[in-house]
């Protein structure tokens, strides 16, 4: 099937969606103008009419409520929603099937003001279940429609046979005039296409179509009398009654300004820079018609022409360029790969097929030919912008970043918007949120009405934590809107900045939303609220959202999840128990366990736990989770079994290991517990924490540490100076090391390294401790006295360190002082925990860490 073939598939699938309002909706801009060719007043043109992918339908407010609604016909026919935009509800474009070039949107009269009374953009409503947007100026395509007949002897596979109805020719020229000074470039050429295709179609029955019974009423002729002034042309006073024998006059003062703002487009147009003498003929009227728009005209003269001149690059480039703009993506890469064939570098060739696979989401294969040809046009910035944006599509950041490096800024407001969206984007990705933001900035300072992108500015402002500009972006648009997303954006900075949420979140609770809305809004809502710590305040969204959606697993899995992080254990249980019903998975079985040990039922919380291993036994974080319950326990024997098991089948994993080592160090075995957090250690980029619990487990010992263990200790506190933990075990082990052996030499690279970690960590007293041991050793007396003085100031309890300093005291002859140490001493060896409590202190620590550490941890 050719792509004109996918197209009116496409199109005959969707007026047969539509048949039960065929009689209520008309067909607007390309669909009208291409079937305005099978109407009896028409003539056959030479040429074919121009070719668009989207079908415009005009819809009045209201339609006539049928069994299925508009969008259910739609979707069963087929079509897969995509919204658009920012609006609430979303403008939405239905494709015929995913990916397919067609597509279809919904337009309705804007009645009144843009804006309504509390100043909402009025941009969408709600017409038969689909979205629709509200235009100026589609009241006037709806008046007085066509009615044309399709079936099969036009080319249409319906029987019977279906009448649709278009906007009359009038009425569409008039329309067109109107909105021409609000289009964009690319959309005015288009525009000028229509109307002058328009006149040519119905030139020779210009007075038959008006007599004709259906007529053009009152309405279109004042609409023509005001866009004739608005382009400037002076009109007979009397001219606005408009009824008669005046409707004629009216319809040749639309045909003929239209066809006027035709020839102007086609005069400037035509190409600037490249003379007839640089090109032949052939080719420069090519080049005319393809920038009005006339693709099949184009393929059909350069087809010809290349075969009397097969080795014209200049012609093959434009004939890609016509199959790529009528959707004929296969033909159009033919082309252009025999050009680059036989000019491998021609930059214009390299660049448009890489756009054909960009379009066609084939990034990996867009990207090199963009950078080639960025580089082969020394840096045309379009080039340099269209191979950013794959990269930054494929995540490629940094390189996005340099692609753009000397880009300036487009001088269009619409371009340079793009422009800083695009960096914003690439900075976002690199974790840079700050520059992101600014960019927005930038770009919003562009179009600061645009309550859209003053939303999308807000939203990286927050992820910028700079709470206080996204609430001053948010809180204007959602006091005119109430939009929901508005709202969201808001509550989200009150709460980052701690300033009064309350109303914010009253609003959004009050919010009235179609049901299929409702549910994913709650779920929405929650999160937000949840990842500012309101989890209480979240459980009331997510309970709605369960109500809503009672048979979604992953609703009621995450309200029972919130319930027991409020602490609501019982309705945690009942949530998870009923999640279960529904499918049973590790991951609830997980949270089953969480709950029953929050409950205090550790063995229900060790079978749900074992369940979760049995559900997914390859998944280290169940094993994880029933190991740590095990340890909290105290049940070493059966932990240190557990993680074996998950060590033959995760060999890889630094958890594993580090559970190991502990449960090893909580069994007592501290020398076996030392070598398997040398492991960790190793199979980690930051072993920090790994580091951590050897450096405690060594400074515990009275031996002399391990060679293997001091060493990774050491290395790692010279690659992180500031690390104070570490610099504190290097220098103490170190210590040791040489108080075992009698080694002097290295006394001053301790006192540096003890020195460091005092500053680094002022509220610990264990540097100062160690000073104390350093400077005694050493014979520095006076040293000695004052870091041992503060090491007990900071630490009254240290047994140890009154020990010292009372010898200290009594090396340097104040026996009093001594003494007084001495009864310090043997009050504080009175309060010593004993080594359980020891231990539990550490295993409470550890599960903490490790828990937090987990790989999806709830």
């Amino acid at each position: 099937m050719n792509e004109r073939d996918r197209e009116l598939e496409a199109f005959s699938k969707f007026i047969g969606a539509l048949e039960p309002w065929l009689g209520e909706v008309v067909l607007i801009g390309g669909w009208a103008h291409r079937l305005y060719r099978h109407h009896p007043l028409a003539r056959r043109l030479a040429y074919l009419p121009l070719i668009t992918l989207d079908g415009d339908v005009a819809v009045p407010p209201k339609l006539k409520a049928r069994e299925l609604s508009v969008r259910k016909r739609l979707l069963d026919a087929g079509f897969v929603e995509e919204f658009v935009g920012e609006d609430w509800p979303p403008a939405t474009h239905y494709h015929y099937g995913k990916g397919g070039g067609f597509y279809a949107e919904f337009l309705s009269p804007l009645v009144g003001s843009e804006y309504d009374r509390r100043g909402k953009r009025k941009a969408t409503q709600e017409v038969g279940g689909i979205s629709s947007q509200l235009l100026s100026y589609i009241e006037i395509l709806m008046i007085s429609p066509w009615k044309v007949q399709l079936g099969r002897e036009n080319g249409y596979p319906f029987s019977p046979k279906r009448k649709v109805q278009i906007a009359n020719p009038t009425s569409f020229l008039a329309q067109r005039i109107l909105i021409h000074e609000d289009r964009v470039y690319k959309d005015r050429a288009k525009d000028l296409l229509y109307i002058h295709d328009t006149i040519e179609v119905f030139a020779e029955n210009i007075a038959i179509g008006m007599n004709q019974e259906e007529g053009l009423p009152k309405e279109l002729f004042r609409v023509e009398h005001r866009s004739a002034c608005a382009a400037g042309m002076r009109i007979p006073a009397r001219a606005d009654a408009c009824c008669g024998s005046h409707r004629g006059w009216h319809l040749k003062l639309a045909l003929l300004l239209s066809f006027c703002l035709a020839l102007a487009s086609s005069a400037s147009s035509l190409p600037q820079t490249q003379s007839r003498t640089e090109a032949s003929a052939t080719v420069s009227k090519a080049r005319a018609l393809l920038q009005q728009g006339n693709t099949e005209q184009v393929i059909d003269l350069l087809s010809h022409y290349l075969q009397a001149h097969s080795k014209d690059s200049s012609a093959r480039l434009t004939l890609g360029q016509a199959y790529a703009m009528a959707g004929r993506n296969d033909r159009a890469t033919d082309e252009f790969e025999t050009v680059l064939r036989e000019a491998p570098t021609n930059y214009v060739a390299l660049a448009a097929l890489g756009e054909i696979y960009y379009r066609a989401n084939q990034l990996e294969r867009a990207e090199p030919l963009l950078a080639r040809a960025a580089k082969l046009s020394q840096g045309t910035p379009q080039i340099r912008m269209e191979w950013a944006i794959v990269l930054a599509r494929l995540h490629r950041y940094k390189e996005a970043k340099n692609a753009l490096v000397g880009v300036p800024v487009p001088k269009g407001a619409e371009d340079g918007i793009a422009y800083h969206r695009l960096k914003a984007s690439i900075e976002a990705g690199l974790g840079g949120s700050a520059e992101a933001a600014v960019q927005m900035e930038k770009a919003l300072a562009l179009k600061p009405d645009d309550a859209g992108l003053a939303m999308a500015t807000a939203a990286a402002e927050l992820q910028n934590k700079n709470w206080a500009r996204a609430a001053e972006l948010a809180e204007p648009v959602f006091s005119r809107s109430d939009d929901p997303g508005a709202g969201l954006v808001l509550l989200e900075a009150q709460l980052g900045m701690s300033a009064d949420y309350h109303s914010t979140l009253g609003k959004l609770r009050s919010a009235s939303l179609p049901p299929e809305q409702e549910g994913e809004f709650r779920e929405r809502l929650a999160q937000v609220l949840i990842d500012h710590g309101k989890t209480a305040e979240a459980v009331q969204e997510l309970t709605k959202a369960a109500e809503l959606h009672p048979d979604r697993a992953n609703v009621i899995f995450n309200l029972a999840l919130a319930r027991y992080r409020a602490g609501l254990l019982d309705d945690a249980i009942a949530s998870a128990e009923r999640c279960k019903t529904l499918g049973d998975s590790a991951e609830v079985e997980d949270l089953l366990g969480d709950i029953q040990e929050a409950r205090g039922d550790n063995l229900a919380a060790v079978r749900s736990y074992q369940a979760a291993v049995s559900l997914a036994p390859g998944e280290e974080k169940y094993r994880l989770s029933l190991a740590l319950e095990l340890i909290q326990h105290k049940s070493f024997d059966a932990a240190k079994a557990v993680l074996e098991q998950a060590e033959g089948l995760r060999p890889e994993s630094w958890r594993i290991q580090l559970a190991l080592g502990m449960v090893e160090h909580f069994a007592g075995t501290d020398e076996a517990a030392s070598q398997i957090l040398l492991r960790a250690a190793n199979l980690v980029s930051d072993p920090l924490i790994a580091l951590k619990y050897l450096g405690e487990i060594q400074m515990d010992q009275a031996s002399p540490p391990d060679p293997v263990a001091l060493a990774k200790l050491c290395q790692y506190a010279d690659a992180h100076p500031s690390e104070g933990n570490m610099q504190l075990y290097c220098g103490a082990l170190l210590f040791r090391r040489d108080y075992a052996s009698g080694e002097k030499t290295g006394a001053e690279g301790i006192l540096r390294r003890l020195q460091g970690a005092g500053r680094l960590l002022p509220a610990n007293a264990a540097p100062h401790c160690q000073l104390g041991k350093a400077y005694r050793r050493m014979g520095r007396w006076q040293e000695a006295l004052s870091e041992s003085r503060t090491c007990v100031q900071m630490d009254p309890d240290s047994a140890e360190g009154h020990y010292r300093l009372a010898q200290i005291y009594q090396h340097a002859g104040q026996q009093a002082q001594s003494e007084e140490e001495m009864k310090l001493y043997e009050a504080a060896s009175k309060k010593v925990a004993d080594e359980n409590a020891r231990r539990d202190e550490t295993i409470k620590t550890f599960l903490y860490t490790i828990r937090k550490e987990a790989p999806d941890r709830n």
